[in-house]
């Protein structure tokens, strides 16, 4: 009964469910000259049956209600009353105090929801809230696992891995490539040492070595100083097969005889100009593999060497030097060693 003028009259409350993302909470208060402002509080229930306050509306005349938006489902207790400054709506605000406590006239409504009255977006987050234990699990796991693998890889295949030997697949070629030496017979060692050369290319480079004195006999000889400083700048590299280190000990020897042979015949080269035949026994001993041609004895054989190679016939008008002069180079200074 809202028109009453007493001042225990407490206002009429009714709890609506009518709307799926919020309860409305409306009122009936007295005339606008007696009250204009009605304050509802909304208590949760826990289930000891205690109370705890959750929020406190003030509903201002001539409004009669309000919507209270994204509730919870559970148990709660709804109080209106009008605020009034010698009464309380709950005594226990006060404390120890020389005055009487007074409650306020107070309309009380007892309400239950059974799911959540809240809208999409609410109901996700609280979802996902609810739910954050779980993902947190799930990601301490996740990144538990990840660095339990990355130290397994780091501390046993890795070192497995770098342990293990690399496995070299040999591969059968199907054609070997053919490779062309044009070299003047400048002497007897000379020859021995691009003997034993070509031998190292076919048995390591796996390549078809073509060899030819009689092109080039009545040639220019060799430039001495360039000669010498090929003979230098050779790279000797070890192998650990046997027959490969008898041969480069051959090819060194080879090259040794010549170096002495230069130092103790300086006019090695003269004697050179004045032979025109080349001996036939350092072309025969080049051939060590059966049944298979490798000297250019043919012009037919010559014209297709040249056209493979990009080889050019000598100019008719080249001049032939008679009597050069050569400087034999220092030795390195890995000789001295």
């Amino acid at each position: 009964m809202p028109n009453i003028p007493s001042p225990e009259w407490s206002p009429l409350l009714i709890v609506d469910f009518s709307e799926e993302d919020g309860v409305w909470l409306r009122v009936e208060g007295p005339a606008s000259h007696r009250a204009r402002v009605i304050t509802v509080s909304i208590f949760g229930r826990h289930a000891d049956g205690s109370l705890h306050p959750l929020q406190s509306f003030s509903i201002v005349y001539p409004s009669t209600g309000l919507k209270w938006r994204n509730v919870a489902k559970g148990d709660y207790v709804a109080y209106a009353h009008i605020h009034r400054h010698d009464c309380v709506l709950v005594c226990d605000e006060l404390g120890q105090s020389p005055f009487e406590c007074k409650l306020c006239a107070h309309t009380v409504v007892n309400f239950t929801l059974s799911s959540d009255r809240a809208s999409l977006s609410w109901r996700s987050l609280r979802r996902m809230r609810d739910s954050s234990s779980s993902i947190l699990v799930a990601l301490g796991s996740a990144i538990l696992v990840l660095s339990l693998c990355g130290m397994t890889y780091v501390f046993f295949l890795r070192r497995r891995v770098r342990r293990t030997p690399v496995q070299v697949q040999e591969i059968e070629l199907q054609s070997k490539p053919s490779v062309l030496l044009l070299t003047p017979d400048d002497c007897d060692e000379h020859s021995v040492v691009v003997l034993v050369l070509s031998r190292i290319l076919e048995q390591h480079a796996g390549v078809t070595v073509m060899l030819d004195y009689h092109e080039m006999s009545n040639a220019v000889p060799s430039d001495f100083a360039r000669l010498t400083a090929l003979i230098h700048s050779i790279d000797v590299r070890e192998f650990n097969d046997a027959a490969d280190s008898a041969l480069l000990d051959e090819f060194g020897a080879a090259i040794e005889t010549m170096v002495k042979m230069m130092q103790t015949h300086p006019n090695w080269i003269e004697r050179r100009l004045l032979t025109d035949v080349v001996p036939s026994d350092l072309t025969d001993s080049f051939i060590e593999v059966p049944e298979k041609k490798l000297l250019l004895e043919t012009a037919e054989e010559k014209r297709e060497a040249a056209e493979m190679f990009g080889l050019l016939p000598p100019e008719e008008n080249e001049v032939v030097v008679e009597s050069p002069e050569f400087t034999l180079l220092a030795p390195d200074s890995s000789d001295d060693d």
